[in-house]
């Protein structure tokens, strides 16, 4: 399976463009090339076609990146075939107005999701004045098989908080989910997950299987924006574990033997993402990484 990490910030990048905390500071200062785009990936069993795990406001950038998702035939063309969203945060689904040009896609989102894109932000309804986006329900536990692309994905439900942008209800079943994606000629495995509001038995089960997995890494602590001073929200208020703790993503991870761990989905004001911080050298010390944005990955 190959796997292209496009980006592994959470909403903003590093730098944050209004943002001077330390580590947009220090991102700012060594150069563009060390800046972090919104997380997303690109993934294929077949390296003929793709399909994309969210699609962010950085898309087209991040596409350029990678010689393998670049237009192969014709005047217009691309080998990316279908977007797989895990939510309708905009960071996650801003993308799509990007990708209209003429573009035929296959855009799977779980019921609630392609609801709130219908109305809340009503991306179904701009882009299909431009593209021939194909949009496909699915539901926590449903399995799709990607001939193409060659791969299987499996649809787990992560978490019920809705986007801050929808009027009424802020939860919902299957608001968030997280895709256990199969090679089907290879069997290795990739787990991601960028949002994560609890760790179910479900994604204990898809970590410990995973040959690789990429998960959550939005926030050290439970209080990091407090205690910066800069929001009055909990990690948890936001539909995210956080890393440390007890009960913290990385605890849950020392359960998985995957041979690669990754995180995803970080905020510019998490010290991981500072090498000399000592939240990297506990990163360090269970083997897990950051996603290696820009990369592409053989699993």
């Amino acid at each position: 399976m190959r796997v292209c990490v496009l980006g592994i910030s959470a909403g903003g990048g590093v730098p944050q463009w209004n943002c001077r905390c330390e580590n947009c500071r220090d991102v700012r200062s060594r150069g563009e090339r060390f800046h972090q785009s919104h997380a997303s990936i690109a993934v294929s069993g077949s390296g003929r076609s793709w399909c994309l795990i969210n699609s962010t406001p950085d898309i087209t950038n991040q596409i350029e990146r990678f010689k393998s998702l670049h237009p192969r035939t014709g005047m217009r063309s691309s080998p990316i075939t279908s977007v797989f969203l895990t939510d309708g945060e905009l960071d996650h689904t801003l993308g799509l107005l990007l990708l209209r040009q003429g573009a035929r896609l296959d855009v799977y989102a779980t019921g609630v999701v392609v609801d709130i894109l219908s109305k809340d932000f009503p991306v179904r309804r701009l882009v299909n004045s431009y593209a021939d986006h194909r949009w496909k329900k699915l539901v926590g536990g449903q399995q799709i098989h990607l001939e193409r692309e060659g791969l299987k994905i499996s649809v787990i439900s992560a978490g019920t908080k809705l986007p801050r942008y929808v009027q009424g209800q802020k939860s919902a079943i299957d608001a968030t989910v997280a895709y256990y994606i199969e090679d089907l000629r290879s069997a290795s495995s990739l787990f991601y997950a960028p949002s994560l509001q609890e760790w179910t038995d479900t994604i204990d089960a898809a970590a410990k299987k995973a040959t690789c997995v990429m998960v959550d890494g939005t926030f050290w602590s439970d209080d990091e924006l407090i205690s910066y001073g800069i929001a009055d929200l909990k990690a948890k208020d936001m539909g995210h574990l956080p890393l440390d703790g007890k009960d913290g993503i990385l605890s849950k991870l020392a359960n998985s033997t995957a041979p690669g761990k990754y995180l995803v989905h970080v905020n510019n004001t998490n010290r991981v993402l500072r090498s000399s911080s000592v939240e990297r050298k506990m990163l360090l010390d269970q083997q897990i990484s950051l996603a290696p944005e820009r990369n592409e990955i053989i699993i």
